[in-house]
């Protein structure tokens, strides 16, 4: 079962998915999006990343490694570029026809780092390097840059996971995952999946996901509550907090948006957000199960219920913590 699988608690016993899912209903004041009754796959925009980020932790990967190897000059490791903390934003102006385009071709890698270099400053003068899988960590910036999403950076990132790893990131998941689930990265001719977006998925495989990092974001590797409490982490502007409470801040980690509760400087939700209202949300104080939200036609813009599916969330946590107090 999904709950056995995943160390996730629950209130009585349930015997199928589709239980759960009404638990999840009782229990945090959300309705799931009816993308759950449906059986085609759906295009989950940036939970890619959210994905992605998952695969980092779960192989322990040397995040003060280099981000871009080919440019000993630029003083960004794979910490920064998958927390947004680059300083270089590629996101309203992200060419995605482009990117669709270079993604069928074996030069992809190439064309994302000269994409990203191009928003450094260093100019499209980029020439490819052999990379080997053992390589010299960089430091850590004190100091890191303001936060700047940027999606470009995640395919760079999925190609740097192979070449440090030896392993694909989607065959690092599906493992972890098991069979029987309904999920399908899409791969480039290198066999790489993409990373800014690119992961078709379903609502069982979703919740698989959002299960899996309920336990994955709480391992010692990643260290939320750590990193928290050292401010490690640059604070998301208001653009991405939208309707959140006051009570809360909001900061980005390694694939996903996390809450922290003012009063006490701790995580309390974690979120994966994809483009136009499309997130798997997990509670990290344990006592809520996650919820799902996919949108089939995800290019329509979301009505308002749908948009605010992560703030109900949100507060149906926050009232569950008060409950235990009185």
């Amino acid at each position: 079962m999904l709950h056995q699988k995943y160390g996730i608690r629950k209130s009585r016993t349930s015997n199928n998915l589709s239980e759960l899912r009404k638990l999840m209903a009782r229990h945090t004041g959300v309705v799931v999006n009816c993308a759950a009754q449906r059986t085609e796959l759906i295009e989950s925009q940036s939970l890619t990343k959210s994905a992605l980020g998952l695969a980092y932790i779960l192989e322990k990967v040397n995040l003060n490694l280099p981000f871009i190897p080919e440019d000993p000059t630029l003083d960004i490791n794979l910490y920064m570029a998958l927390n947004h903390m680059t300083g270089y934003e590629n996101n309203e102006d992200f060419d995605w026809k482009t990117f669709l385009k270079k993604s069928k071709t074996k030069e992809f890698y190439q064309y994302a780092v000269a994409v990203f270099l191009k928003a450094a400053g260093r100019g499209p003068s980029f020439q490819t390097q052999k990379t080997k899988n053992k390589e010299r960590a960089s430091p850590i910036k004190t100091k890191p840059n303001k936060f700047k999403y940027n999606n470009i950076a995640y395919q760079i990132l999925a190609h740097r996971f192979y070449q440090i790893t030896g392993k694909q990131a989607h065959t690092v998941l599906a493992k972890k995952l098991g069979s029987g689930l309904r999920m399908k990265w899409t791969l480039d001719p290198t066999g790489t999946p993409l990373g800014p977006r690119g992961l078709l998925l379903d609502h069982d495989s979703a919740e698989a996901i959002g299960a899996l990092a309920s336990n994955v974001l709480k391992m010692p590797y990643a260290s939320l509550s750590t990193r928290t409490a050292k401010k490690n982490w640059i604070a998301a502007t208001r653009k991405w907090k939208g309707d959140l409470p006051q009570s809360i801040l909001l900061h980005y980690y390694m694939g996903w948006w996390i809450v922290i509760q003012k009063s006490t400087k701790r995580p309390i939700v974690a979120y994966a957000r994809g483009w136009m209202a499309q997130h798997i949300c997990i509670d990290l104080t344990n006592k809520l199960l996650p919820a799902v939200q996919l949108r089939e036609q995800f290019w329509i813009i979301p009505s308002d219920h749908e948009a605010h599916f992560v703030e109900r969330y949100v507060q149906s946590v926050l009232k569950a913590q008060k409950g235990l107090v009185q």
